[in-house]
């Protein structure tokens, strides 16, 4: 013996546990554990097996963390109570779940990380709505007819198309994928391609055509709902006669004069020659003009009207470029005459002048049917599409800019590994330490929780956080649109007795005085009649009527056309 060296008794006293060189200070067996654990872990995975054998054979107490542990444990031990027995078994199955969940996170957010091709903007209805489809639908209308719209607006029309979507699935209506085929070969056919050439077109202009058939099938199913709508809506006599009632503004009409004609063409004959045949028909004739639509029908060249009589309404206090217009308003009523443009010569008749006036009901109840059909379709689609909205559950969502995940699995699992290899060791020696490990105290759990704690925080694991947007106050967006489109210089052209006009007003409410409205009506207050007829020019306009971005929009619209139209946000 050295002369630095003493006897400890107690470590004399100690008996040795498995694995222990008999003799040896407890840090000599430690620094023995860790160069054997050093070796273990050089040798080839094939030998692991082998290795856990010798570890068994020459156990180490446990790792540099669970022997700071059982120490702490053995200087408690006289002054504390005793603990249940299985609680540290407990204790040591949840380090091991533990680190299991830091290695399901970690992966998780790993493949989060990686995997973000086509992400989803909001749910409706708990169907997802993503920028895939909101980008294709919105690359075809620009494709298509240069739409300029924007990608708000596309996604305002995704959400309405997908609500119509969903209803017509709730109505058991579908589109079969031999529909959507014969579609596109129709779209190839009408253009002389192939339809694997029209494929090609299109991709070609960047638009997916996968998700275009998605896109198309959701429009045909959306058709079927409307179509479905208005087959069901039934247009009374009364409804007809109110209506009537209620516009009859709409039907008034100027002086305008009824004009019929024969049209020879100058084709394929010389004037002289088209001159002589126009006399010839126009002798044919008979005094009283009964047989001059038969006459229109055998001989003018004009197919257009040929089935109407040849007839054109011409408005009589207007001045008109048109040659044929301009010569015949200078015909008294029921003359008959040539009159030579630059297409030939016109055998015309001007048959009668009509005074200005109103239409009475029986006149133009079938054109009122008409129209009052078409005024109610997208009436039918408003309200349809206004219905289902405040139906939906319609979640918004706003992301906040992502963080960059470096995670070294290959190390995490490295050092799960070691969390087992020791866990299956230290449950050996709770069996061998029971009277040991019965003592430990909720501080010395503590501390090794901490102690797993600070591991897992030390990985590099970052989280992408999605926030919900914050609930926005109906009143709130109504200003908030009514500002935008103001800001934007849209204007509501419209008549202090439009019933859609004031239907507007009240979907607005308070707001409605900031937009931007024209009075069209000589009795209205402060009306603008000059600038509705340069803007509308139209003989019976609808009203409302608003221009946005340069863009005539006719009728009552809802907060999300407006919206869409204008790109404002509602």
């Amino acid at each position: 013996m050295k002369e630095d060296e003493y006897i400890d008794l107690d470590k004399i006293n100690v008996v040795p546990k498995e694995g222990e060189t008999p003799g040896l200070s407890k840090e000599q067996n430690q620094t023995e554990k860790q160069e054997l654990k050093q070796e273990n872990k050089e040798k080839p995975k094939e030998d692991k097996k082998e290795t856990k054998k010798v570890i068994k054979k020459k156990k180490t107490t446990k790792k540099p963390k669970t022997t700071k542990t059982t120490t702490k444990q053995k200087k408690s031990s006289k002054t504390k109570k005793k603990k249940s027995n299985n609680k540290p078994l407990y204790f040591l199955i949840g380090i091991i779940m533990l680190a299991i969940l830091v290695i399901v996170i970690a992966t998780t957010f790993s493949k989060n990380a990686e995997t973000k091709e086509d992400k989803v903007l909001m749910l409706v209805n708990g169907e997802p709505i993503n920028e895939q489809e909101v980008k294709t639908r919105a690359d075809w209308l620009r494709l298509l007819n240069g739409i300029p719209i924007t990608d708000e607006q596309a996604l305002e029309l995704t959400i309405d198309t997908e609500l119509l979507y969903q209803e017509a699935k709730k109505q058991n209506m579908t589109i079969t994928e031999q529909e959507l085929d014969e579609l596109f070969w129709d779209m190839a056919m009408s253009i002389d391609l192939t339809q694997q050439e029209l494929i090609e077109y299109i991709e070609g202009f960047g638009v997916n055509y996968e998700m275009l058939r998605v896109v198309f099938k959701k429009e045909l199913m959306a058709r079927q709902v409307l179509e479905q709508e208005i087959y069901e809506k039934e247009v009374t006599e009364e409804e007809l006669k109110k209506y009537y009632e209620e516009n009859k503004q709409k039907f008034a009409y100027e002086e305008f004069a009824v004009v019929k004609h024969i049209q020879i063409n100058f084709d394929n004959k010389t004037e002289e020659e088209t001159y002589k045949e126009a006399q010839r028909i126009m002798q044919e004739i008979n005094e009283n003009k009964t047989n001059f639509c038969e006459l229109v029908k055998e001989h003018s060249d004009e197919w257009t009207t040929s089935s109407t009589c040849g007839e054109y309404f011409i408005e009589t206090n207007f001045t008109h470029m048109d040659e044929l217009f301009t010569e015949s308003l200078k015909l008294e009523d029921d003359e008959v005459a040539i009159i030579k443009t630059i297409d030939g010569y016109h055998v015309t008749w001007r048959e009668k002048t009509i005074p200005a006036g109103i239409s009475t009901f029986e006149e133009i109840k079938e054109v009122l049917e008409s129209m009052l059909i078409e005024e109610s379709i997208e009436q039918i689609y408003l309200e349809l599409l206004e219905r289902l909205t405040e139906e939906a559950n319609i979640d918004y969502f706003t992301e906040i800019e992502e963080q960059t995940i470096e995670i070294d699995l290959e190390e995490l699992f490295e050092e799960l590994e070691e969390i087992v290899e020791t866990t299956e060791e230290t449950i050996e020696e709770v069996v061998e330490e029971q009277p040991i490990i019965e003592e430990t105290t909720n501080e010395t759990i503590e501390e090794v929780e901490e102690e797993i704690v600070e591991e897992a925080e030390e990985q590099e694991l970052t989280i992408t956080y999605v926030e919900s947007e914050q609930p926005v106050s109906e009143d709130t967006r109504k200003l908030r649109l009514a500002k935008c489109l103001t800001e934007k210089g849209a204007k509501m052209y419209n008549t202090y007795w439009s019933p859609d006009g004031k239907k507007q007003a009240e979907l607005f409410g308070e707001y409605f005085e900031h937009v931007i409205t024209i009075e069209c009506d000589a009795k209205g207050t402060n009306p603008k009649l000059a600038e509705c007829k340069n803007i509308l020019k139209k003989e019976y306009p609808t009203y409302p009527t608003w221009l946005i971005n340069g863009q005539l929009i006719e009728g009552y619209q809802n907060l999300n056309n407006l919206a869409r139209i204008s790109g404002c946000t509602y």
